[in-house]
């Protein structure tokens, strides 16, 4: 099974509630491995965990929500390692529907996987 890393805040109960009736599922249901570092880590170096979880997902989905800088840094790590095109970027909080949030990613990781970079190009 291809895995995915999801970037979000730690520690923030509403957000955690979208990745898990959302985010999650979408991403199971695209036949994907889904990876926190705060829920899949080994107890090493927070930093090289991080690193080993973008350089060995297929996809990587980031919730900017709240602008954490750590996102925004692990976010900018993916592009530097050129996953800029397995990169998912989302702001969840302002929906409350997790159905819709759920289609939306199921939509956009399915293009991913199933089309070329130069297909989605316009």
């Amino acid at each position: 099974m291809s895995q995915a890393f999801i970037i979000m805040q730690i520690g923030n109960p509403e957000l955690d509630r979208v990745c898990e009736a959302a985010i999650v599922p979408a991403l199971k249901a695209c036949g994907l491995d889904p990876k926190r570092v705060d829920k899949h880590n080994k107890g090493g170096l927070l930093k090289s965990e991080i690193i080993a979880f973008i350089e060995g997902s297929d996809i990587i989905v980031a919730d900017l929500t709240d602008e954490r800088p750590n996102c925004y840094l692990e976010v900018g790590y993916t592009m530097g390692v050129n996953k800029f095109r397995n990169l998912v970027l989302l702001g969840t909080i302002m929906f409350r529907n997790f159905v819709k949030i759920f289609r939306k990613i199921q939509e956009i990781i399915f293009r991913l996987l199933t089309l070329s970079y130069g297909d989605l190009l316009l």
